[in-house]
């Protein structure tokens, strides 16, 4: 008996749309809050869409109070490496 494991691509994206899709997000919150942050950290490999989409999913749910702090990285964003400043 052998076993493989594969790892399946399909549930991940690659970085430039892991990338984009944060950027996006982040220049939506920075339009509605009135606010300018750098993106600081950047996914450098392919991520989980489960992740990623957490990640965007926090950051839109963020009060423009709560986004007006120097790092509005929320922890599902952290985990994946996405800082700001």
């Amino acid at each position: 008996m052998s076993v493989s494991c594969t790892e399946n691509d399909t549930d991940k994206y690659d970085a430039g749309d892991a990338n984009l899709r944060i950027l996006a997000m982040y220049a939506l919150r920075d339009a509605e809050c009135g606010t300018t942050h750098t993106l600081s950290g950047f996914i450098l490999g392919k991520a989980t869409r489960t992740s990623v989409d957490l990640c965007v999913s926090q950051l839109y749910m963020l009060t423009c109070t709560e986004w007006q702090v120097s790092d509005p990285a929320t922890a599902a964003c952290k985990a994946i490496g996405i800082s700001f400043r």
